[in-house]
């Protein structure tokens, strides 16, 4: 009988702790969550509707959707990245910013479309052109490893970035690794709490005698950082057009539900060499300022070095 009494007991104690337990759990899920709370109280209980959906118009624009939940969202979004734009230099204010659904698929129909126009073709026996548009994930590696076993077989390689305005950082690091070997550090990236280290793990890299890169003022972000790697790790790069735009930030793209997104600054750029790229772009080797004359610039300078 005692037995069963001190089961009981326990049995009790333990049922007890439980119905605390959940009702402590209870307690933190009820707990108030100012922004849900602000949302709900403005959409659903503020005197002056109309007043409010000229507010959330006035804000988003052609982004303005005519519902408040939504534009409710968005509003807040839009407001806290444009504080955070104030902090930075002026063109990379646009980088902390809310983007439509509409925005976001012009985006990624444009980065597709750039992976497509990738393009190799010889020059002369030594040397092949190779037109670089985008770092699009899935995309840009996909296209070289097409045109590798031809472009591979030449001494000297040209690489067009101008007007290549960059892309995914991890399509960078594949990239990067056909030209460099094993533990190679490619780049880093500069994060909030942390630097994250890029390396190479190909055993047999492409190798070239000569590669020279053509830029201008729309050669940023991951190209310019495909620049310093190239420089920093391997002999006899040269960079021929004008400067570079000096993007030396890297980017998050969030999409939500409803395909609207935002885009913010995570991380800063730097080289295998710890150094931050200059955010007032990179100088050429040789410039020259007009454009239809670069590539022959580039062929002219090629030549010379087998003289």
């Amino acid at each position: 009988m005692k037995k069963k009494t001190k089961t009981n007991i326990v049995a009790g104690v333990a049922s007890f702790f439980s119905i605390l337990v959940i009702l402590f759990l209870v307690d933190i899920l009820k707990g108030e969550n100012k922004l849900n709370a602000l949302k709900q109280d403005i959409i659903y209980d503020y005197y002056d509707e109309e007043n409010l959906q000229k507010v959330l118009k006035d804000r988003l624009g052609d982004a303005y959707e005519d519902d408040l939940q939504t534009d409710f969202d968005n509003f807040t979004i839009s407001l806290v990245l444009e504080e955070l734009a104030k902090f930075e230099i002026n063109k990379n204010k646009e980088f902390n910013s809310f983007l439509d659904k509409e925005w976001l698929q012009g985006y990624n129909e444009e980065n597709k479309n750039l992976a497509e126009e990738i393009a190799g073709k010889p020059i002369d026996k030594s040397t092949y052109y190779l037109k670089l548009t985008t770092f699009q994930e899935g995309g840009t590696y996909k296209e070289l490893t097409s045109l590798i076993q031809e472009f591979s077989k030449y001494d000297n390689l040209i690489i067009d970035l101008r007007d290549n305005t960059g892309g995914s950082f991890k399509e960078l690091e594949k990239v990067l690794t056909m030209f460099m070997k094993k533990d190679t550090l490619l780049f880093q990236l500069k994060t909030r709490d942390d630097t994250e280290k890029y390396y190479s793990n190909n055993k047999s890299p492409v190798t070239f005698q000569n590669i020279v890169v053509l830029t201008n003022n729309r050669t940023a972000s991951s190209s310019e950082l495909l620049i310093v790697s190239l420089k920093e790790n391997l002999e006899h790069v040269t960079q021929i057009g004008t400067h570079t735009y000096g993007k030396n930030i890297g980017l998050s793209i969030r999409t939500f539900n409803d395909e609207s997104g935002m885009v913010f600054i995570s991380s800063v750029m730097e080289g295998p060499n710890s150094k931050k790229l200059d955010e007032n772009g990179l100088a050429p080797d040789i410039e020259v300022m007009d454009k239809a004359k670069q590539l022959e610039t580039a062929i002219d300078f090629l030549a010379s070095q087998k003289q």
